[in-house]
């Protein structure tokens, strides 16, 4: 039960069960922390709404299979998660701890006593009251903060850690938000009680996502499910409305490519994952988004914001909005991109044209500097540009960095055609326009001198990328 007798969210009709997700939560939940964190529709409250229903679930069945005493030892796995939406609770450490008392105590735990708060601090006599009842229980009590990201006031972390401290590990918080929160995580860490559910683990493998469509009644082609997965990475959200689209009579194949899909993809993501920002987070998106990949110093030169490279640092996680993509590299991904560069079109003070000439000017002029003080150390003349060095004549349009992507995945000039549905003559037509942009004579010379500008990612930071969708962390203990 959830605060205020609201009871745990029910199971949506289209869930697709994820026996690995199921396990994960139950092997953290054995821990006194649990982290399930990740981006807006990643499907955080679904998996741990299937771990909690299938815990009582089998609790239920191992009692009604037992007798006598070991059918009323077996009774206590079917007692209810406690359960706490943040978003009824509220953000003020008033609400959220009579929120909080009231979820234990329609779980049989606690006084019911009301709860005092003084200065945003909760009667710490009714919190060791409550944890001493814990701490007496015959079994572990899980407690699920759901969306606790909108929490925002330190002192109901500090109480809840107080709380915590005192129960041991007769409590066991399970938390689900967007982000970690403002938690001692480092104290958790170094007792080996702590496990993270992270974004690459809540995404959608490729059987799990044509069984998710398939609870739409959509089926697809393997190839459509590839181009879905690939634009989607996952994202349960965007699996969801993609099939909600293809419902309403839209080709997968159309929907898996940028900007056809009605805007719908790019109006969530604006709306859950942009708007929220801080305006300095939202500028520095903004500007990641003209980019194929940004680094901290870079972004601090394009935004004059000194906290640029810590913001990124803070947002990027494997398989996430913001994803690492190298060492001190970081990109966006492919939807969260899409939908930004739209946002950034309609911005005149914020060009992407114009982004991108200063990210080549700032980084024409590192490589210079960084020639000049190697030509130094090894007493040759320096600050001459060699014909050979990378030079960009004029921008590459949107379209233009689409192909040349697809160039450097090796792909010909009629499957280039297929992917952007476009003729093959147009995209003749933008190769010459990319070699001549690039002063490269040949596909490979252009690719080659696009990733030492920095439009395309290296080859390095390609395969880190590589490794990091095939890694799938899991748990992460300690000790």
């Amino acid at each position: 039960m959830a605060g205020s007798g609201v009871p745990a969210p029910q199971l949506p009709p289209w869930m697709v069960p994820r026996r690995r997700l199921d396990d994960l939560i139950a092997r953290g939940a054995e821990d006194r922390l649990t982290l399930v964190t990740g981006p807006p529709g990643a499907g955080k409250t679904v998996a741990v709404s299937s771990w909690a229903a299938g815990r009582v679930a089998a609790g239920r069945a191992a009692a009604e299979r037992g007798t006598g005493e070991r059918r009323a030892a077996r009774q206590e796995d079917t007692s209810p998660v406690v359960w706490l939406d943040a978003a009824r609770a509220g953000d003020q450490p008033e609400t959220f701890w009579e929120h909080l008392i009231g979820a234990f105590g329609a779980c049989g735990v606690g006084s019911g006593e009301p709860v005092r708060v003084e200065d945003g601090r909760a009667d710490r006599r009714l919190l060791l009251g409550l944890a001493a009842e814990l701490a007496g229980r015959e079994r572990p009590v899980p407690l699920v903060l759901d969306d606790l990201h909108l929490v925002t006031r330190q002192e109901v972390y500090d109480d809840l850690v107080w709380l915590m401290d005192r129960a041991g590990l007769a409590l066991r918080v399970i938390v689900s938000a967007r982000s970690e929160p403002p938690l001692p995580l480092a104290h958790f860490l170094l007792a080996g009680q702590i496990t993270r559910v992270q974004t690459a683990d809540l995404a959608f493998t490729m059987p799990e996502a044509r069984l998710l469509l398939a609870r739409h009644d959509v089926t697809v082609s393997q190839s459509a499910l590839s181009a879905l997965m690939d634009r989607t990475q996952g994202w349960a959200a965007g699996l969801r409305l993609a099939a909600a689209a293809i419902q309403e009579g839209a080709r997968p194949e159309q929907f898996a490519l940028a900007g056809r899909d009605d805007g719908v993809v790019d109006s969530y993501l604006i709306r859950e994952a942009f708007d929220p920002q801080p305006a300095a987070t939202r500028d520095l998106l903004l500007t990641a988004s003209a980019l194929e990949h940004i680094s901290g110093a870079l972004a601090t030169e394009l935004t004059g914001d000194s906290q640029a490279a810590a913001r990124l640092a803070a947002l990027a996680e494997p398989g996430g909005f913001v994803q690492p993509a190298g060492p001190g590299q970081y990109r966006l991904s492919p939807l969260f991109g899409h939908a930004l560069r739209g946002k950034l079109g309609g911005q005149s003070q914020r060009d992407a044209a114009e982004l991108r000439r200063q990210a080549a000017q700032w980084l024409s002029g590192q490589r210079q500097r960084g020639a000049r003080d190697q030509a130094g150390r090894h007493g040759h003349p320096a600050g001459r540009r060699h014909s050979g060095d990378p030079v960009v004549a004029e921008q590459l349009t949107a379209r233009e960095l689409e192909v040349l992507r697809l160039i450097s995945g090796l792909l010909m000039t009629d499957e280039i055609a297929d992917e952007l549905c476009l003729s093959a003559n147009t995209i003749r037509t933008h190769v010459r326009n990319i070699l001549r942009k690039l002063g490269a004579a040949r596909r490979g010379e252009a690719v080659r001198r696009a990733r030492e500008l920095y439009i395309l990612l290296p080859r390095g930071a390609v395969r880190t990328i590589r490794r990091t969708r095939r890694h799938r962390p899991g748990i992460i203990r300690s000790g």
